[in-house]
């Protein structure tokens, strides 16, 4: 950070060029991005500069597309980009903020893991001869993925052996990149339904005009525009497992990291067990007006249909929590929201604003009068505590319906219940060779999520869950057992 510090002393104020960009990046060392995240909290990154220095990352991220398309251009016909991060709006970009991406190519017999090789070898091509700088895609936040690293559609009619293939290598690719969803659930919800979300445009064609200037010329769609690569994200209660389960994976997997770990618990509601909540039209985040944060203006309707959307996950047939609980939980789920609210207005609040819920819950329940600074230091811990609580509940809630779709797909009379874009309830037909995809799908979800858990994750959530379904204690003990032999397996593998 004190390299990150002298460079940005260099800069002379106003726009940042791309080479003072990869030179502060390349300041940064072996600890990249995390290092400039640093500066950032530690002052010597303000918002200004942050913004700017992002624009200038992502100028250079299309500096590079651009050239890719141009040298590929007689393999792949033209390059697809789908970005549904802040690369789309420029007004959301900072150096916070990731690249995050896709590589797609007319062309669909060129092999996807060359796309990505060639777009991180001109990247540190360019970056060195181009600006005289060192750096690698990496160290800037920037991650190409494949075209192939995705979850295919059960609707889809496909023979079945070529479904499970794809089924399997796709997962293995999501799986082995630490920053992708790799259940189905969440991944319909984060990657598909974001990209087709109405009115966004996160698809890029890069097509090389004819003739022998490097002249590019980009079309941008909304992916359903392309159906080779998108399918319609509608939603079935069996979603929700996936969505429960993958962001706890990254909630856990960000610790430490207060304004990543506030996303991911509003995700797992959203993604969860929320999924079907009657009424509820859109995110947690988005329901009521963020003025009670960005301006401490009481918004007693909106707090209310948040409150609503609680007490009808939490005090529901599937799961009972007392109101003393449901209370608690309704308080995390409002500090992530002031938290993340906070984050996007770029508002440095104080800590006694973004856990207000907590802190007046913590007067009300204790027996003994608390002082301002002992109720926020409480209420810091019980968020803490609680927030790995809930997302762990939301597994559980969320778990009967996927097993039930493994386990008893025929029972769904060949009508699969499902819930469009807007909200409305409609079915899609499917004959038994559908509900066979559907059932390995179900199978292949359940036994890499629970296999993606932490063993005193694992253990804990397994036996509440087998205690809540005890239909499926036997099925979810038979998967245990599938995970314990692979991991022999691997074991015995890996010392031979």
């Amino acid at each position: 950070q004190a390299r990150i510090a002298k460079r940005l002393k260099t800069l002379k104020g106003g726009k940042i060029s791309v080479k003072e960009a990869l030179q502060i990046y390349e300041a940064a060392g072996k600890g990249g991005f995390h290092a400039v995240h640093g500066a950032i909290g530690e002052g010597d990154i303000d918002a200004k500069t942050s913004h700017e220095l992002g624009l200038a990352r992502q100028k250079f991220h299309e500096e590079v597309l651009g050239e890719m398309a141009w040298r590929l251009r007689h393999e792949t016909e033209g390059v697809g980009v789908n970005d549904f991060g802040s690369g789309i709006d420029p007004k959301k970009i900072s150096a916070k903020s990731d690249i995050d991406f896709t590589l797609y190519a007319k062309n669909r017999k060129i092999d996807p893991q060359k796309l990505v090789d060639t777009y991180e070898k001109i990247f540190t091509e360019l970056a060195r001869k181009r600006y005289g700088v060192e750096v690698s895609p990496r160290q800037m936040d920037i991650v190409a993925h494949r075209c192939d690293a995705m979850i295919p559609d059960w609707r889809v009619a496909t023979d079945t052996a070529e479904f499970v293939l794809r089924l399997r290598s796709g997962t293995k690719l999501l799986g082995n990149n630490p920053e992708a969803y790799f259940l189905e659930g969440a991944y319909l919800q984060q990657v598909m339904r974001r990209s087709l979300e109405e009115g966004r445009k996160t698809f890029t064609w890069l097509i090389p005009e004819k003739g022998g200037k490097k002249a590019i010329r980009k079309i941008r769609l909304n992916a359903s525009a392309v159906p080779q690569f998108f399918y319609k994200p509608e939603l079935r209660a069996g979603h929700a497992f996936g969505g429960s389960v993958g962001n706890y994976h990254f909630y856990l997997a960000h610790a430490g990291d207060r304004m990543a770990q506030a996303k991911y618990i509003l995700r797992s509601l959203d993604n969860g067990p929320g999924i079907f909540v009657e009424n509820k039209r859109g995110d947690y985040i988005d329901i009521g007006s963020v003025r009670d944060v960005t301006e401490n203006v009481p918004d007693p309707e909106g707090k209310a249909a948040r409150r609503r959307i609680v007490e009808a996950i939490y005090d529901s047939k599937n799961i009972r929590f007392s109101r003393q609980m449901r209370a608690s939980i309704f308080a995390v789920y409002e500090t992530a929201r002031r938290i993340r609210i906070a984050k996007a207005h770029r508002l440095l609040l104080p800590d006694e604003r973004l856990y207000a819920d907590l802190v007046a819950l913590q007067k009300k329940m204790s027996l003994v009068e608390l002082s301002d600074t002992q109720a926020l230091e409480f209420a810091k811990k019980m968020y803490a505590s609680s927030a790995d609580f809930i997302m762990g509940s939301n597994v559980v809630i969320s778990a009967g319906a996927r097993m039930r779709e493994w386990l008893t797909p025929r029972k769904l009379n060949l009508k699969v219940p499902y819930m469009d874009e807007k909200g409305r309830r409609t079915y899609v037909k499917a004959d038994r060779k559908d509900l066979e995809r559907l059932q390995l799908a179900a199978f292949m979800e359940i036994h890499d999520a629970i296999k993606s858990l932490k063993e005193n994750e694992r253990t804990t959530y397994l036996e509440w869950l087998k205690k809540k379904n005890p239909a499926f204690r036997k099925d979810v003990e038979l998967i245990e057992r599938i995970i314990e032999t692979e991991r022999k397996m691997m074991l015995a593998e890996k010392f031979r």
